[in-house]
C-alpha cells in the first residue's frame, strides 16, 4: 500500500528579522531536505478555506484531512475537547479557553507569555474550584490552551466570539461575546455567563502564587480566561472509517487528533 507523508509548515512564513538581513527564519536557515522535496516534486496551490469562512487552523486542517468545513465544522472548541478526552454529550458546548494577559483593559498577550503546561494546568484547577458549578466545567489542555464546557440545553452555541490573537493591543471589552440572533434568550444567557466568567477569572488568577511569581520575574501573567470558537460535538466519521487509512500525528497542538478519536 502506498504511504503518504503530509508536512504542514504552519507559521513558517514568519516576519523579517533585521539581524538576519531582513530575512525570515525560514529564509535564513538551511533546509536541504525541504529543498530536495521541492526540486523533485510538483508545485501547486490548495485552497483550504472555503469562501465566507474565517481562516483558522481548525478550518484549514479539516479541509486538509478530507472533510468539508462548511458542513462538518462546529467549532474549534469541540475538536480540542475530543482530543483532550473531555466527555461531550450532544447538548454540551465546548469552547477553546485561552489563558491570556489583559493589561490596562487591552489584550496584551493571547498566550499569557506562552505559559508552561504545569502552570496552566494548575491555574485551570483553581478556576474549576472557584468558578466551576453545575453545567460549567474547566478542563486542562496544553500551555495556554484549555477547554470550557457548558452543559445542558440552557446554553446556546449561537454566539459570536473572537480569537484573542486577532485583537492584540485592542480593548478587550470591544470583543466580548455577543448573541448571533436578536431575541435568542439562551444565547443571551450564554454570553452573559461567559462574560461573567471572564471578569471573575481575574481575581482568581492574579491572586495565585504562580502569577505572583511570574509577575516578580517580569513575565506576562495569566490575568483572564478567554473562551472562543465554541460548538457542539460534530457528527462526522472518524478518519480511519472515512478514508480507510491509518496513521500517526506529530504536532505542537492536539487539534488534529480529534478526527481519529471521533466516534459515531
Amino acid at each position: 500500500m502506498m504511504k503518504f507523508l503530509l508536512v504542514i509548515c504552519d507559521g513558517a512564513a514568519d516576519w523579517p528579522i533585521e539581524s538576519l538581513g531582513n530575512k525570515t527564519i525560514f529564509e535564513a536557515t538551511e533546509t536541504p531536505h525541504l529543498d530536495w522535496i521541492a526540486s523533485h516534486g510538483k508545485m501547486g496551490l490548495l485552497k483550504t478555506i472555503p469562501e465566507g469562512m474565517k481562516p483558522g487552523s481548525e478550518c484549514a486542517n479539516m479541509t486538509i484531512m478530507g472533510y468539508n468545513p462548511e458542513t462538518d465544522l462546529t467549532g474549534r472548541g469541540p475538536l480540542e475537547a475530543i482530543s483532550a478526552n473531555v466527555p461531550l454529550e450532544d447538548t454540551d458546548i465546548a469552547f477553546r479557553c485561552n489563558l491570556i494577559t489583559i493589561e490596562n483593559n487591552m489584550i496584551k498577550d493571547y498566550s499569557a507569555g506562552h505559559i508552561s503546561t504545569p502552570e496552566g494546568k494548575y491555574l485551570i484547577k483553581i478556576l474549576q474550584e472557584n468558578l466551576g458549578e453545575q453545567g460549567i466545567e474547566f478542563y486542562p489542555g496544553v500551555q495556554y490552551r484549555h477547554i470550557l464546557k457548558l452543559s445542558g440545553e440552557m446554553y446556546s452555541e449561537r454566539i459570536i466570539t473572537t480569537p484573542p490573537h486577532d485583537v492584540l493591543d485592542k480593548p478587550y471589552k470591544d470583543y466580548l461575546p455577543k448573541p448571533q440572533d436578536n431575541g435568542n434568550k439562551n444565547a443571551e444567557k450564554t454570553t452573559n455567563k461567559i462574560i461573567e466568567l471572564i471578569e471573575k477569572s481575574n481575581s482568581v488568577l492574579t491572586s495565585s502564587e504562580i502569577n505572583q511569581n511570574r509577575k516578580s520575574e517580569g513575565k506576562n501573567i495569566a490575568s483572564h480566561i478567554w473562551p472562543w470558537s465554541g460548538g457542539k460535538k460534530p457528527k462526522i466519521q472518524p478518519f480511519k472509517e472515512k478514508h480507510g487509512l491509518e496513521g500517526s500525528v506529530i504536532s505542537a497542538v492536539d487539534l488534529i487528533l480529534a478526527w481519529e478519536l471521533l466516534q459515531d
